[in-house]
């Protein structure tokens, strides 16, 4: 895999580790998806980046400002970056505060995003990743 693409990756998940949630927009393909497995709260499948954005801000407005997603780790695999990645935030309606592992899946085509997969489980996220 081109080394470009972990780089993208890196700076992406560098930005949403600040709370800067509209890094990547720009590296997105048209028709990009993002997949969200069921495990997660707020899941589902969501094609291009008007859904994409629809469901960030859903996200979003369920904690309190700053959320960030951090890296802790990356490999590749063919078009693909796994990332590990620590959310930490706190619930707006529960106050508490949340710190969750899980794992991301960026997949490349030309340089650009053309699928993005979060992923709760580790099996599951390298079986994906084809890990």
């Amino acid at each position: 895999m081109p080394a470009g693409n972990v780089e993208i990756a890196r700076r992406i998940l560098e930005g949403w580790a600040s709370g800067d949630f509209a890094a990547g927009v720009a590296a997105l393909a048209p028709h990009a998806v993002l997949v969200v497995s069921p495990d997660f709260a707020e899941w589902g499948v969501f094609v291009g980046e008007d859904q994409i954005r629809e469901y960030t801000l859903r996200f979003m407005e369920q904690y309190e400002q700053p959320v960030t997603i951090e890296p802790t780790g990356f490999r590749e695999a063919g078009d693909t970056v796994l990332a590990n990645v620590v959310q930490r935030g706190t619930g707006r309606a529960s106050g508490l505060e949340l710190t969750l592992d899980y794992f991301v899946l960026i997949t490349f085509r030309g340089g650009r995003i053309v699928r993005m997969e979060s992923i709760l489980d580790e099996s599951e996220a390298l079986d994906a990743a084809g890990l």
